[in-house]
């Protein structure tokens, strides 16, 4: 039009040109972008799960040596493989394994910061769930008090086929182990307590007390604990029945080792993986024992373990799937001077090996005030695990001698005995088969008693929650108790089915 600049159109190649190179650019950074961005995150899943496991493995570290008496155990060795489907919904219901977590090995100087909704003004306590149900104070150097309430139980099916005339089959379902426990601390950060209650199929009452103690940490390498607990005196012993392999111990080590005293007790770490627990207490096994129906002895008890290549972790399976190897050894040591004060339930808990007879129905001579005898057990362990694989062993010595009293025809009594077992996981962090086997032998020659064992482990999320079964062939059992499913003189087929629950 008059009056304005002419403007000449772009030619419409050109447009096309212009067109096309500027898609293929916003093409080429979007991809780049895309991809960089990929790499980013899946950097950042890895660093994730690497993390994961190093909280997991943290967390197990803080469980009191070798077993939190009877706690929840931590669950380790998440992998990349997963569950079938039907699986992750039953486990998607289940507290994770990194939210249930064991009594810590040494309390924090500091209450941890309160977590969750807000607290209502002027309140002094919280409660809600974290590694199991707490209540707290929100004030922690005001008021310092934590106490925190897990359980679990242990659900079995027990068949026995036996091959014995004088006792029967048996076929049931029982509570193995239905724990309740409550732990925290109280005036000082480094001052704790520990509590469990127990039932049980068969237990003479509705519920019991197993462990309680109190424990005042001064550092990492030193702690002063009173009350009752497990003497110290073999290392299966010592592992929580969350944490083995098999559904139970061992038939050797439920023979060799010793019970639940009251006493006193070191325990620490002095050196980086160097452990150990000495105690002083009442005998060999006088919880839920009178004073008049304990001995006037003491008992002494030590056990002292090192992880040479580095933190063994959290129980007998590698459900860490350790890359390297990873190896404990260790040693315990027992001694009891059986001293009756007239008559000594207390004695009552030694057997003879080849016949599973208790001490004092053979040699009655040997309780009374002019009688007695010095109780020793020595034992020996190493474990070790790698990429699934992990294995065990544990071997115990125990001689009975200086025996006084009327009418006891030996000076002195040795038993020797092991048990050795064997683990891998074929799908990793989810399915284990597992062996056993074990052995007690008397000193003198007489015939062993055997056990041998093998089954699996499914794992829907670690210890916490897990299914085992296992089939055991026996050949006359030295030892009787309830846990292991033992009668004495016992032959034939065993057979457990056990799911461990817990929150």
């Amino acid at each position: 039009m008059p009056g304005q600049d002419s403007q000449k159109p772009m030619p419409r190649n050109l447009c096309l040109a212009i067109s096309f190179c500027a898609s293929a650019a916003m093409t080429h950074v979007s991809l780049a972008a895309e991809f960089a961005w990929d790499s980013e995150v899946q950097q950042l899943a890895h660093r994730l799960e690497a993390a994961e496991r190093r909280i997991q493995e943290l967390e197990a570290d803080r469980e009191f040596p070798l077993e939190s008496p009877g706690a929840i155990d931590v669950a380790v060795g998440r992998t990349a493989n997963g569950p079938p489907p039907w699986v992750g919904m039953i486990s998607s219901s289940f507290p994770s394994a990194s939210q249930i977590v064991e009594r810590p090995e040494q309390m924090p100087e500091e209450m941890p910061t309160p977590q969750g909704d807000p607290v209502p003004a002027g309140s002094q306590f919280e409660a809600g769930y974290e590694n199991g149900f707490y209540i707290r104070s929100t004030d922690a150097k005001k008021v310092p008090f934590d106490l925190q309430i897990n359980g679990r139980m242990q659900f079995q099916y027990v068949g026995m086929s036996s091959q014995n005339p004088a006792l029967p089959n048996e076929s049931l379902f029982k509570v193995n182990r239905g724990r309740l426990i409550f732990r925290g601390h109280y005036l000082d950060p480094k001052l704790s307590f520990y509590l469990q209650t127990a039932y049980e199929t068969g237990t003479a009452s509705d519920m019991i007390i197993k462990d309680y103690f109190v424990t005042y940490g001064f550092n990492k390498a030193f702690r002063v604990n009173l009350g009752q607990w497990k003497a110290p005196g073999s290392r299966a012993w010592l592992q929580s029945s969350q944490r083995l392999r098999l559904a139970d111990r061992s038939m050797a080590t439920t023979f060799f080792r010793p019970d639940r005293t009251e006493g006193i007790w070191l325990d620490g770490e002095p050196l980086e993986d160097l452990h150990y627990i000495f105690m002083i207490g009442n005998g060999y096994k006088t919880s839920r024992l009178k004073p008049s129906e304990m001995d006037t002895g003491f008992g002494y008890f030590g056990t002292l373990y090192w992880d040479p290549l580095g933190d063994f972790g959290s129980g007998d399976s590698d459900l860490e799937w350790n890359e390297t190897p990873v190896v404990r050894v260790g040693s315990s040591f027992s001694h009891s001077k059986m001293k009756p004060r007239s008559t000594s339930a207390e004695i009552d808990f030694f057997d003879l090996n080849d016949t599973g007879t208790p001490l004092t129905t053979a040699y009655p001579g040997i309780n009374g005030t002019a009688a007695g005898f010095n109780a020793y057990l020595y034992a020996a362990d190493f474990a070790m695990k790698l990429r699934g694989f992990s294995y065990s062993v544990e071997t115990y010595f125990r001689w009975l001698q200086d025996f006084q009293g009327a009418a006891v025809p030996v000076s002195s009594i040795f038993d020797w005995g092991f048990y050795q077992e064997v683990g891998y996981f074929l799908i990793p962090g989810r399915l284990e088969m597992m062996g056993r086997q074990s052995r007690v032998i008397h000193g003198n020659g007489s015939p062993s008693a055997d056990q041998y064992s093998a089954g699996f482990n499914w794992f829907f999320e670690g210890h916490p929650w897990k299914f085992t079964f296992e089939v055991s062939h026996l050949n006359g059992s030295p030892v009787g108790s309830d846990h292991p499913n033992l009668r004495v003189g016992d032959r034939g087929m065993l057979y457990i089915s056990q799911f461990e629950m817990a929150f």
